[in-house]
């Protein structure tokens, strides 16, 4: 079974997610391949969240406004497969986060690591400090209210990301 068409689909609602949490037009994404697809939302949403800082908007707002739109999309990806447990939840975030390039572990006790990272060479610091509320909102709404605090990052210079999830949850 191929599931290209799948992810390739995964991309461009993210892309399309992304750029309507930035009232900005979605780039065209038609006719690519899965990895160029997925280099180009890489390239829009680093482009995107530079120009937003560099214009003196407010940081918290573009957290806001991205923590907001995957929450929505998480939400919507726990109702439709049945998320009930915090397995479950672990489970659903290694399967979607492997469609897009990261190496997503999560454990029982709230740790989680990411070893790989598509976007980790993408991304600056700052710029992965900023798109890192698409994945708080996101494992919030998947989780129905848990949230998700880094501790490491690869981008800066750390082996692997490591973050935890907690509090009310399933």
């Amino acid at each position: 079974m191929c599931f290209l068409p799948i992810r390739r689909r995964i991309v461009q609602r993210l892309t399309s997610i992304f750029a309507g949490a930035l009232q900005c037009k979605t780039p065209d994404l038609s006719g690519m391949s899965w990895k160029e697809r997925l280099e180009s939302f890489g390239r829009f949403t680093r482009e995107r969240t530079d120009s937003w800082i560099r214009s003196g908007k407010s940081e918290p707002d573009l957290h806001s406004r991205l923590f907001e739109s995957a929450g929505l999309l998480g939400k919507e990806i726990r109702t439709r497969f049945r998320i009930r447990s915090f397995e479950d939840v672990l489970r659903m975030g290694r399967i979607l986060y492997r469609t897009i390039g990261i190496d997503f572990r999560g454990m029982e006790d709230g740790r989680i690591f990411i070893r790989r990272c598509f976007f980790s060479v993408i991304y600056s610091e700052a710029t992965c400090r900023v798109v890192s509320a698409f994945d708080k909102g996101f494992l919030y709404g998947l989780s129905g209210g848990m949230h998700l605090q880094f501790s490491r990052r690869i981008t800066e210079g750390a082996s692997c990301c490591e973050a935890r999830l907690a509090g009310e949850g399933p």
